[in-house]
Protein backbone atom coordinates (compact mmCIF):
# COMPACT_ATOMS: atom_id res chain seq x y z
CA UNK A 1 0.00 0.00 0.00
CA UNK A 2 2.45 2.15 1.02
CA UNK A 3 4.83 1.78 -1.73
CA UNK A 4 2.09 1.95 -4.27
CA UNK A 5 1.09 5.48 -2.55
CA UNK A 6 4.86 6.69 -2.40
CA UNK A 7 5.26 5.61 -6.28
CA UNK A 8 2.05 6.21 -8.00
CA UNK A 9 0.42 8.85 -6.01
CA UNK A 10 2.95 11.41 -5.28
CA UNK A 11 2.57 11.28 -1.44
CA UNK A 12 4.94 12.35 0.72
CA UNK A 13 6.59 9.76 3.40
CA UNK A 14 3.98 10.28 6.41
CA UNK A 15 0.36 10.30 4.38
CA UNK A 16 2.16 7.14 3.02
CA UNK A 17 2.82 5.19 6.67
CA UNK A 18 -0.44 6.64 7.73
CA UNK A 19 -2.32 5.19 5.08
CA UNK A 20 -0.61 1.89 5.07
CA UNK A 21 -1.01 2.37 8.81
CA UNK A 22 -4.84 1.88 8.29
CA UNK A 23 -4.97 -0.09 5.79
CA UNK A 24 -3.54 -2.41 7.95
CA UNK A 25 -6.11 -1.93 10.74
CA UNK A 26 -8.84 -2.30 7.53
CA UNK A 27 -7.30 -5.75 6.47
CA UNK A 28 -7.01 -6.87 10.04
CA UNK A 29 -10.32 -6.02 11.19
CA UNK A 30 -11.62 -8.18 8.44
CA UNK A 31 -9.35 -11.45 8.64
CA UNK A 32 -10.18 -10.72 12.31
CA UNK A 33 -13.59 -11.34 12.00
CA UNK A 34 -13.19 -14.42 10.29
CA UNK A 35 -10.85 -16.11 11.91
CA UNK A 36 -10.96 -14.75 15.87
CA UNK A 37 -13.43 -17.69 16.47
CA UNK A 38 -10.62 -20.39 16.29
CA UNK A 39 -8.02 -20.97 19.09
CA UNK A 40 -4.74 -22.04 19.81
CA UNK A 41 -2.74 -23.73 16.71
CA UNK A 42 -5.86 -23.23 14.81
CA UNK A 43 -5.64 -19.31 14.87
CA UNK A 44 -2.47 -19.40 13.70
CA UNK A 45 -2.56 -21.67 11.15
CA UNK A 46 -5.84 -19.67 9.89
CA UNK A 47 -3.50 -16.50 10.14
CA UNK A 48 -0.44 -18.01 8.02
CA UNK A 49 -3.01 -19.33 5.22
CA UNK A 50 -4.22 -15.83 4.78
CA UNK A 51 -0.65 -14.31 4.49
CA UNK A 52 0.31 -17.05 2.05
CA UNK A 53 -2.76 -16.11 -0.06
CA UNK A 54 -1.23 -12.23 0.38
CA UNK A 55 1.87 -13.53 -1.30
CA UNK A 56 0.26 -15.41 -3.70
CA UNK A 57 -2.19 -12.29 -4.85
CA UNK A 58 1.08 -10.26 -4.96
CA UNK A 59 2.46 -12.58 -7.87
CA UNK A 60 -0.85 -12.68 -9.61
CA UNK A 61 -1.12 -8.91 -9.64
CA UNK A 62 1.39 -7.99 -11.58
CA UNK A 63 -0.02 -4.65 -13.30
CA UNK A 64 0.02 -3.58 -10.06
CA UNK A 65 2.54 -5.22 -7.58
CA UNK A 66 5.42 -6.23 -10.64
CA UNK A 67 4.97 -10.25 -9.43
CA UNK A 68 7.70 -11.78 -9.23
CA UNK A 69 10.25 -8.68 -10.21
CA UNK A 70 8.79 -7.01 -6.77
CA UNK A 71 7.36 -3.49 -6.86
CA UNK A 72 10.48 -1.21 -8.27
CA UNK A 73 10.59 2.04 -8.79
CA UNK A 74 9.84 3.82 -5.35
CA UNK A 75 11.28 7.53 -4.33
CA UNK A 76 14.84 6.64 -2.29
CA UNK A 77 15.31 10.08 -0.81
CA UNK A 78 11.97 12.06 1.34
CA UNK A 79 11.36 14.22 3.70
CA UNK A 80 8.97 13.96 6.98
CA UNK A 81 8.11 16.87 8.78
CA UNK A 82 10.46 18.21 7.06
CA UNK A 83 13.47 16.53 7.64
CA UNK A 84 15.10 15.13 5.20
CA UNK A 85 15.36 11.64 5.08
CA UNK A 86 18.09 10.55 2.85
CA UNK A 87 20.71 8.17 4.66
CA UNK A 88 20.29 5.03 6.05
CA UNK A 89 21.00 6.70 9.49
CA UNK A 90 18.50 8.43 8.72
CA UNK A 91 16.02 5.79 7.67
CA UNK A 92 17.25 4.11 11.62
CA UNK A 93 16.27 7.45 13.31
CA UNK A 94 13.05 7.51 11.69
CA UNK A 95 12.31 3.54 12.21
CA UNK A 96 13.48 3.73 15.83
CA UNK A 97 11.48 6.88 16.59
CA UNK A 98 8.45 5.00 15.36
CA UNK A 99 9.08 1.85 17.29
CA UNK A 100 9.60 4.00 20.60
CA UNK A 101 6.05 5.70 19.63
CA UNK A 102 4.16 2.02 19.01
CA UNK A 103 5.86 0.86 22.09
CA UNK A 104 4.88 3.53 23.93
CA UNK A 105 1.35 3.11 22.43
CA UNK A 106 1.37 -0.58 23.70
CA UNK A 107 2.16 -0.09 27.11
CA UNK A 108 -0.71 2.60 27.21
CA UNK A 109 -2.96 -0.18 26.33
CA UNK A 110 -1.78 -2.90 28.84
CA UNK A 111 -1.99 -0.14 31.71
CA UNK A 112 -5.64 0.88 30.50
CA UNK A 113 -9.27 -0.77 31.41
CA UNK A 114 -8.47 -2.04 27.61
CA UNK A 115 -5.70 -3.76 28.52
CA UNK A 116 -7.39 -5.34 31.68
CA UNK A 117 -9.79 -6.98 30.06
CA UNK A 118 -7.44 -8.33 27.40
CA UNK A 119 -5.37 -9.75 30.33
CA UNK A 120 -8.24 -11.56 31.56
CA UNK A 121 -9.39 -12.62 28.78
CA UNK A 122 -5.67 -14.23 28.06
CA UNK A 123 -6.14 -15.71 31.62
CA UNK A 124 -9.62 -16.94 31.42
CA UNK A 125 -11.83 -16.73 27.97
CA UNK A 126 -14.71 -18.35 29.58
CA UNK A 127 -14.59 -16.54 32.85
CA UNK A 128 -14.36 -13.12 30.96
CA UNK A 129 -17.44 -14.25 28.83
CA UNK A 130 -19.68 -15.24 31.86
CA UNK A 131 -18.63 -11.09 33.23
CA UNK A 132 -20.04 -9.97 30.32
CA UNK A 133 -17.88 -8.84 28.15
CA UNK A 134 -17.75 -9.53 24.61
CA UNK A 135 -14.87 -11.32 23.64
CA UNK A 136 -14.71 -11.77 20.24
CA UNK A 137 -14.93 -8.19 20.02
CA UNK A 138 -12.17 -7.54 22.13
CA UNK A 139 -10.38 -10.08 20.22
CA UNK A 140 -10.74 -8.20 17.03
CA UNK A 141 -9.50 -4.57 17.97
CA UNK A 142 -5.96 -6.27 19.54
CA UNK A 143 -6.11 -7.78 15.91
CA UNK A 144 -6.66 -4.62 14.57
CA UNK A 145 -4.42 -3.03 16.35
CA UNK A 146 -1.62 -5.51 15.08
CA UNK A 147 -2.59 -5.11 11.90
CA UNK A 148 -1.89 -1.29 11.98
CA UNK A 149 1.62 -1.53 13.43
CA UNK A 150 2.01 -3.97 10.55
CA UNK A 151 1.22 -1.74 8.15
CA UNK A 152 3.69 0.88 9.46
CA UNK A 153 6.40 -1.47 9.68
CA UNK A 154 5.57 -2.55 6.25
CA UNK A 155 5.83 1.22 4.76
CA UNK A 156 8.72 1.61 6.64
CA UNK A 157 10.51 -1.50 4.82
CA UNK A 158 9.36 -0.69 1.56
CA UNK A 159 10.51 2.62 1.97
CA UNK A 160 14.16 2.37 3.47
CA UNK A 161 14.55 -0.87 0.46
CA UNK A 162 13.21 1.28 -2.48
CA UNK A 163 10.81 -1.88 -3.82
CA UNK A 164 9.06 -4.68 -2.11
CA UNK A 165 9.92 -8.05 -2.88
CA UNK A 166 7.12 -10.20 -3.14
CA UNK A 167 9.56 -12.75 -0.62
CA UNK A 168 8.85 -10.10 2.15
CA UNK A 169 5.61 -11.40 2.72
CA UNK A 170 5.62 -15.22 1.93
CA UNK A 171 4.94 -17.57 4.61
CA UNK A 172 8.75 -17.74 5.13
CA UNK A 173 8.44 -14.08 6.55
CA UNK A 174 5.66 -15.25 8.93
CA UNK A 175 7.04 -17.85 10.29
CA UNK A 176 10.55 -15.72 11.07
CA UNK A 177 8.57 -13.51 13.07
CA UNK A 178 6.81 -15.94 15.15
CA UNK A 179 10.31 -17.57 15.90
CA UNK A 180 11.71 -14.30 16.90
CA UNK A 181 8.05 -13.79 18.74
CA UNK A 182 8.21 -17.29 20.54
CA UNK A 183 12.38 -17.22 21.46
CA UNK A 184 11.86 -13.25 22.82
CA UNK A 185 8.43 -14.24 24.67
CA UNK A 186 5.20 -13.41 23.96
CA UNK A 187 4.32 -12.51 27.38
CA UNK A 188 5.89 -8.64 26.95
CA UNK A 189 6.69 -6.09 24.24
CA UNK A 190 10.27 -5.98 25.33
CA UNK A 191 10.43 -9.67 24.75
CA UNK A 192 9.17 -9.28 21.03
CA UNK A 193 11.81 -6.55 20.94
CA UNK A 194 14.65 -9.26 22.43
CA UNK A 195 13.66 -11.83 20.29
CA UNK A 196 14.25 -10.18 17.00
CA UNK A 197 17.79 -8.64 18.01
CA UNK A 198 18.58 -12.24 19.50
CA UNK A 199 17.19 -13.61 16.42
CA UNK A 200 18.65 -11.20 13.49
CA UNK A 201 22.42 -11.14 15.53
CA UNK A 202 22.47 -15.10 16.00
CA UNK A 203 21.33 -15.55 12.19
CA UNK A 204 24.08 -12.75 10.77
CA UNK A 205 26.84 -14.24 13.21
CA UNK A 206 25.83 -17.96 12.07
CA UNK A 207 25.37 -17.53 8.46
CA UNK A 208 28.81 -16.37 7.99
CA UNK A 209 30.15 -19.55 9.95
CA UNK A 210 28.25 -22.43 8.62
CA UNK A 211 25.91 -22.79 5.85
CA UNK A 212 22.98 -25.06 7.88
CA UNK A 213 22.72 -22.16 10.74
CA UNK A 214 18.83 -22.69 10.68
CA UNK A 215 18.75 -25.91 12.17
CA UNK A 216 20.66 -24.24 15.01
CA UNK A 217 18.10 -21.86 15.22
CA UNK A 218 15.79 -24.37 15.21
CA UNK A 219 17.19 -26.55 18.31
CA UNK A 220 17.26 -23.07 20.00
CA UNK A 221 13.83 -22.78 19.62
CA UNK A 222 12.86 -26.57 20.56
CA UNK A 223 15.27 -25.91 23.74
CA UNK A 224 13.06 -22.56 24.64
CA UNK A 225 9.46 -24.45 24.13
CA UNK A 226 10.53 -27.11 26.24
CA UNK A 227 12.84 -25.62 29.00
CA UNK A 228 11.89 -21.65 28.86
CA UNK A 229 8.48 -21.45 27.69
CA UNK A 230 8.16 -17.69 28.65
CA UNK A 231 11.35 -17.54 26.21
CA UNK A 232 14.42 -15.06 27.13
CA UNK A 233 12.50 -12.47 28.74
CA UNK A 234 11.92 -14.55 31.55
CA UNK A 235 15.31 -15.11 32.32
CA UNK A 236 15.45 -11.33 33.16
CA UNK A 237 11.71 -11.42 35.26
CA UNK A 238 12.77 -14.71 37.55
CA UNK A 239 16.03 -13.26 38.00
CA UNK A 240 14.56 -9.87 39.55
CA UNK A 241 11.87 -12.02 41.66
CA UNK A 242 15.13 -14.20 43.12
CA UNK A 243 17.10 -10.96 43.69
CA UNK A 244 13.15 -9.10 45.32
CA UNK A 245 13.03 -12.21 47.61
CA UNK A 246 17.24 -11.50 48.53
CA UNK A 247 16.71 -8.03 49.00
CA UNK A 248 13.29 -8.41 51.27
CA UNK A 249 14.80 -11.41 53.20
CA UNK A 250 17.92 -8.76 53.59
Amino acid sequence: CAGLLLRDAGLGLIPALACATCAGIALAVVLGALIVRRHGVYFVMLSLAFAQMGYFAMLSLKAFTGGENGLTGLPRSFTALGVPITSPLSFYILAAGAHLACFLLVQRFMASPFGTVLAAIRENTARSEALGYDVRQYKIAVYAIAGGFAGLAGGLHAAFLGFVPPNDIELEMSQRMLVMAIIGGVGSPLGGLLGAGFYTLVAEILSEMWARWMALISLLLIAIVLFLPGGLWSIGERLDRIFGRSRKHG
